[in-house]
């Protein structure tokens, strides 16, 4: 289906000065690689019996003769205890044998992603000010990381590089914000 590791990464860092403002923008990027979501091929296929369901199982999944859905038929009994093999093909000698791999094309997707990873604005005070105040610099800032991705994968995380997503969140949102007082 192809690679599991991207063949072309990169980063973008840009800082932006102007007079006491300061803005940094942090982004990388991965491509030329495909994930196996076997997240979603384990919960449409019922593994183990896990009733759980997502959207596309009751809304997208075959239900009659050429209805154009994109699934296989949904049902509450297992890919793996009743040998179906709708979703999850683990065992045809083909393909991978790593855990939760489904071996279904309909499950693989390309990873390409744009990952923004910081926004950052910081400002120094005016001298003017800071003296008035009997400091030697004040700097009020403010971040957020790990903004989020634009890509077409439809997993959470598109920074699987093992070939096979078992379903891993992605890194968690942050911000901050202060203040650093120079005396």
């Amino acid at each position: 289906m192809g690679y599991v590791r991207p063949d072309k990464v990169g980063g973008i860092i840009n800082t932006l000065k102007y007079k006491g403002l300061t803005v940094r923008i942090v982004m990388d990027w991965a491509m030329g690689h495909v994930i196996d979501n076997g997240f979603k091929g384990q919960i449409m296929g019922s593994s183990r019996n896990n009733n759980n369901a997502i959207k596309e199982a009751m809304t997208n999944s075959w239900q009659s003769a050429n209805d154009g859905s994109k699934y296989p038929k949904y049902t509450v009994q297992s890919d793996y205890d009743y040998q179906y093999r709708n979703h999850m093909r683990w065992d045809n000698q083909i393909g991978s044998s790593a855990s939760g791999s489904t071996n279904n094309s309909l499950y693989f997707s390309k990873g390409d992603y744009l990952a923004f990873r910081e926004v950052s604005l910081s400002y120094m005070l005016p001298l003017s000010w800071i003296r008035k105040m009997r400091l030697s610099a004040v700097e009020v800032f403010a971040g957020a990381y790990n903004i989020g991705y634009i890509k077409k994968y439809d997993g959470m995380f598109p920074e699987i590089y093992t070939g096979v997503d078992y379903g891993i969140y992605p890194r968690p949102r942050q911000y901050n914000m202060g203040v650093k007082i120079n005396f």
